[in-house]
């Protein structure tokens, strides 16, 4: 295969994915939304947004249960929420039958969720928590928590005070970022 065509095949690729892409406007939309390109959403008017959030490249919000996102919301590039499932016990079929079992999901204000990391239904994210990169979140996760892992655990508390100082005092990330407020530095660590 020549060069040519294989750049070809890819632009091609590349073209059949964003032909794919949810429209932007099947949301509802609150203020300060970014999106970026490769969203995909089963039943996007069952997503509701708050303001001033951030969703990474390449989402799949499996919506048909309901899904919640918060203002202040930052989630990574890669994300897989589900808000629906089969059923299989008290099944009328193997492995499972018609019925499809809806539970929504919440994801509370100021929540950073990072790459790549899966929700199930019915799992609620508490203000103010972070879920590290890769993690499977299969139960509740409560505010101000740090978690990570499968399946994600708690790693650690925020440190609540300086939270909601920051939070009295409209520090929230995409509100600044849009006001071109944000300091970029880097810090070794």
């Amino acid at each position: 295969m020549s060069i040519l065509s294989r750049k070809l095949k890819t632009l091609i690729k590349k073209i059949n994915s964003w032909a794919n892409d949810t429209p932007l406007s099947s949301f509802k939309l609150g203020k300060n939304v970014v999106i970026a390109p490769g969203i995909k959403a089963t039943f996007p008017d069952r997503v509701h947004f708050g303001d001033h959030i951030y969703i990474g490249p390449n989402a799949l919000l499996s919506s048909q249960g309901g899904l919640y996102i918060s203002s202040g919301v930052i989630i990574g590039p890669d994300i897989s929420i589900y808000t629906a499932n089969h059923r299989y016990e008290g099944a009328t079929a193997i492995p499972y039958d018609g019925a499809t079992i809806l539970k929504p999901v919440h994801i509370k204000e100021n929540v950073w969720i990072g790459g790549s990391v899966m929700i199930v239904p019915g799992v609620t994210i508490g203000e103010g928590a972070i879920v590290g990169g890769g993690a499977v979140v299969t139960k509740d996760v409560p505010p101000m928590a740090v978690v990570g892992g499968n399946p994600a655990k708690v790693i650690k508390m925020r440190d609540e005070e300086t939270y909601q100082q920051l939070k009295q005092q409209q520090q929230i990330y995409m509100h600044l970022k849009q006001s071109g407020r944000v300091k970029y530095f880097e810090i070794e660590g």
